[in-house]
């Protein structure tokens, strides 16, 4: 009965260590979540820009293969840098650790991000509508 128990508890942090490692892997990219505060801040302010470059390494070097974004909104005249902290998009002084060489709306942001994807190396697929049947046709809605 004591192997029983010694196994269940093994089990069970077996169990949590895993659920702990996946979580913690979860952790959002700075490309989402630039575009997603960006998104959020348009709510309320005109001039929304997602800045990006090369990320600075400990010894304030740039790293050409690690890139960064973060996005900033013009707030009384002055450009205000938005960090994502805690689940929420929050107007902060603070500009993280990269060169902001590049700054676009968000829209040309997420234009840059499709076509500098590996997976959109060719065109998406064209929409064929020939199958489609509308609302109307189906009967269900008169």
């Amino acid at each position: 009965m004591k192997t029983v128990h010694a196994v269940s508890k093994l089990t069970l942090l077996g169990i949590f260590l895993l659920a702990g490692g996946c979580s913690t892997g979860l952790q959002p990219v700075c490309r989402h979540t630039s575009l997603m505060c960006a998104l959020v801040m348009q709510e309320r302010y005109r001039d929304v820009r997602i800045s990006f470059g090369p990320a600075m390494n400990a010894n304030g070097e740039s790293d050409p293969l690690v890139s960064h974004a973060q996005a900033k909104v013009l707030v009384d005249g002055k450009w205000t840098w938005v960090n994502y902290a805690g689940g929420a998009c929050q107007l902060t002084d603070i500009k993280e650790n990269f060169l902001d060489l590049n700054s676009y709306p968000p829209d040309m942001f997420y234009a840059w991000l499709w076509k500098s994807s590996p997976a959109t190396n060719t065109p998406p697929p064209a929409m064929n509508f020939s199958n489609s049947v509308s609302i109307a046709e189906t009967g269900r809605f008169r």
